[in-house]
């Protein structure tokens, strides 16, 4: 027992001079503050951080296990043992498995670890594999490369690339920006863009073309690789600027290429004629004066519609002159078709259908009963604030320049026949007119004459006169109880359309009698009725020396035995509709 408690006796003071030399060292064994410190047989749990080992009382980083031995075929020979697991820096090497043997002997033993003892458990350990390269960035030593798995290579991220190599590859190798999937440099936000040419290929950078660049830095510098302001209009003008072909100078807005510099820039969008802050825009339609002073032609701004912004002619009839006081869908003016297009203006609101002007006051000679009318000869009087009573002195007012005549109400009618001293005159109609008097209604010894919307009714005399070297245009006229007939045509070219003739004559014209409508020695053309309405009138309704051309007249209930004389060429439509008779 003595020799057994003195061989431990020498074990306890073989430990015990280990730990007084640790602790000497500066070491206390086991304890926090001396990870590296173990005792053999501690019964501590984990007395050895995970990975490390117990040896010769310090702890020491475990080596790898050692590979299975190949098993053995079955004529005896056994596979050969793989190699250990990779050993630590002075661990043992890992416990190798014996082969598994065949029918006879086991397998060839496997090499020991590197750097440790041959494995335990097997017939010998498999060899201990190398030690990793790094275990962080600092113990790489090549200073460029960063640790990964126990590796050093050139990058992780692309934080880790610059220059003309920005970006990591998935092998960790730093490649031009060219070679990263889509050329990206979207990691590099100061420098977003892959140079693909010129000095800086394979970078990322601020710009390589100018399409990379806008604001008030628009333009790439191809040395600099980075967006500048432009300093002329030349600058701007590149082909990947040309919807923005002009520098600005001054402003907030300095240095910028933008679409104009000035109102006569933007002429490529109709809609968008002026220049605002380096942008075409539409018109302001507040500023009454920005349209007429950049486009004469077209003063006014349109506010809706497909030329909103836009300048154009006219956006209301009342915005057109009186030549052509009509304004379209296409806001421009345009000639005049009915009374109606003239409403609201100065003047008699007559459509002049001939040219399609409306008439105004200077060309008007104005006729009506009224206070303040005058009959004074001269041409003081027919103005709207002094119109001629009656007809008497309008005859004589006629000119090439003062050629309409407005009859409104009641008036006499004249003794002096209108005798052609204007190429054309239009007697016209409002307000319920309606020629009366002693004297034929309406005479007319040359020219060419239009008389519409108006009632010729005499007393005791002709209703209607137009002769040789007169063509009169008769529209929605009515001539009613004119005593002496309706309208007598001798030698005069006519055209007469939706008038009524009714309770007129009978008239003669050297012994022929007639009633309502008298054509003498008609010219070749025009000698044209259409819709016309001559009813009871006393004898004939209609007598003609010669055919002329007759559509859609009604003659009906004229007290002699024929309505229409079969000289006339034609004969009445029947039945009063839409076709037959006055519209």
């Amino acid at each position: 027992m003595n020799r057994v408690f003195g061989h431990r006796r020498s074990v306890y003071v073989i430990v015990m001079s280990a730990v007084a030399a640790a602790m000497v060292a500066g070491c206390k064994p086991h304890t926090r503050d001396n990870p590296d410190v173990c005792l053999p047989g501690d019964e501590s749990p984990d007395p050895c951080a995970t990975g490390f080992v117990c040896e010769h009382y310090r702890c020491v980083r475990m080596g790898g296990n050692g590979g299975a031995g190949g098993t053995g075929d079955t004529t005896g020979t056994g596979g050969t043992l793989a190699d250990g697991g990779a050993g630590g820096q002075s661990a043992s090497g890992g416990g190798g498995k014996a082969g598994v043997g065949g029918a006879a002997a086991g397998g060839t033993t496997g090499t020991g670890g590197a750097g440790g003892r041959a494995g335990a458990g097997g017939k010998a350990g498999g060899a201990g594999g190398a030690p990793p390269e790094c275990n962080d960035t600092k113990s790489c030593q090549d200073s460029t490369k960063v640790c990964l798995s126990g590796a050093c290579v050139e990058c992780k991220t692309d934080s880790e690339c610059r220059d003309k190599k920005p970006i990591c590859s998935s092998e960790h190798k730093c490649v031009p920006c060219m070679a990263a999937p889509n050329n990206t440099c979207a990691s590099h936000t100061d420098f977003p863009v892959c140079a693909t040419t010129g000095a800086a290929a394979g970078a990322c950078v601020k710009c390589d073309k100018h399409k990379d660049c806008q604001g008030k830095t628009p333009l790439c510098s191809a040395a600099l690789n980075e967006c500048v302001a432009c300093d002329t209009d030349a600058s701007c003008s590149t082909a990947t600027n040309k919807a923005l072909p002009f520098c600005m100078m001054t402003g907030m807005s300095a240095g910028a290429c933008v679409e104009c510099g000035k109102d006569t820039d933007c002429s490529a969008d109709p809609n968008k004629p002026f220049c605002s802050a380096g942008t075409c825009k539409g018109c302001d339609p507040l500023d009454k004066e920005a349209c007429r002073t950049r486009m004469p032609g077209k003063p006014v701004c349109a506010t809706a519609g497909a030329a909103a912004g836009a300048c154009v002619q006219c956006v209301m009839n009342l915005e057109c002159d009186s030549k052509t006081p009509v304004c379209s869908p296409g806001n421009t003016c345009g000639p005049c078709s009915g009374d109606t297009d003239c409403a609201g203006r100065y003047g008699p609101t007559i459509c002049m259908t001939k040219d399609g002007h409306c008439a105004v006051d200077a060309e008007t000679i104005y006729v009506q009963q009224l206070m303040g009318c005058v009959n004074a000869a001269g041409t003081a009087g027919g103005t709207p604030m002094a119109p001629y009573c009656d007809l008497s002195m309008a005859p004589a007012a006629v000119s090439t320049s003062r050629n309409v005549v407005v009859v409104r109400g009641a008036v006499n009618n004249s003794a002096m026949p209108f005798g052609g001293n204007a190429n054309e005159l239009w007697i016209v109609g409002q307000q319920s007119a309606l020629i009366g008097g002693v004297n034929t209604g309406l005479r007319f010894t040359g020219g060419v004459v239009t008389v519409r919307d108006i009632t010729v009714s005499t007393t005791g005399a002709l209703g209607i006169q137009a002769d040789a070297g007169s063509t009169l245009y008769l529209q929605h006229v009515t001539v009613k109880d004119n005593a002496k007939g309706g309208i007598l045509l001798d030698g005069a070219a006519f055209d007469i359309r939706n008038t009524t003739v009714k309770n007129n004559g009978p008239g003669d014209m050297m012994g022929a009698l007639w009633g309502g409508i008298r054509i003498a020695n008609p010219p070749a053309a025009p000698k044209q009725l259409q819709n016309v309405t001559v009813q009871a009138n006393t004898e004939v309704g209609i007598s003609c020396t010669a055919a002329v051309q007759g559509t859609g007249v009604l003659a009906s209930d004229n007290t002699a035995s024929l309505q229409i004389t079969p000289t006339c060429g034609f004969m009445s439509c029947g039945t009063a509709n839409g076709t037959c008779g006055a519209q």
